[in-house]
């Protein structure tokens, strides 16, 4: 039985294709007011995503638009573990409103080919709002999933297994 559980719960996992820098910031108009920028992109909540692509030593500017005063957010960048690099996510001020966030990677890679350390690196940049500080705003199908697997596990699994155990001991 402890096979099956950790044959069931191993299929479970998802394999880990990227690696991931976040950044958890509560809005609100305190913040420093700076000088409008030139920005790559916008991303408004509760929920955005684009796909772009940075060179090492690099900063690209984006802007955060719609932000809720008292509002808790994540930011986050993934990018492909293959690509050894640190990023950096700052975020700037605000200026009419909107946050503006910088966004640096440096490539970290040993690589026996030249120019390797300019390399364009591909990255996906998040912007998530999260509810009462914590849970993000896909939760729900998170919740889904779970209720699902318990309800899987407790009306079809289990008296199976329970069966299974009774056979063997007779």
């Amino acid at each position: 039985m402890l096979v099956f559980i950790i044959v069931y719960f191993t299929l479970l996992v998802q394999v880990v294709i990227a690696n991931t820098e976040k950044i958890i910031l509560q809005f609100n108009h305190d913040l420093p007011v700076i000088e409008c920028l030139e920005t790559t992109a916008l991303l408004s909540p509760p929920f955005d995503s684009l796909r772009d692509s940075i060179s090492s030593q690099q900063s690209k500017y984006y802007t955060l638009a719609n932000l809720k005063n008292g509002s808790t957010y994540e930011i986050r960048v993934s990018y492909p573990a293959i690509t050894p690099a640190d990023f950096y996510i700052k975020a700037l001020g605000t200026c009419q409103g909107d946050l503006y966030l910088e966004i640096s990677a440096k490539s970290t890679g040993v690589s026996r080919i030249t120019q390797a350390e300019r390399e364009v690196i591909t990255f996906d940049l998040v912007i998530e709002n999260l509810y009462f500080g914590v849970l993000f705003y896909n939760v729900y199908k998170l919740v889904i999933i779970i209720s699902i697997t318990l309800f899987f596990s407790y009306f079809i699994l289990m008296p199976r297994v329970k069966r299974f155990i009774t056979l063997k001991t007779l």
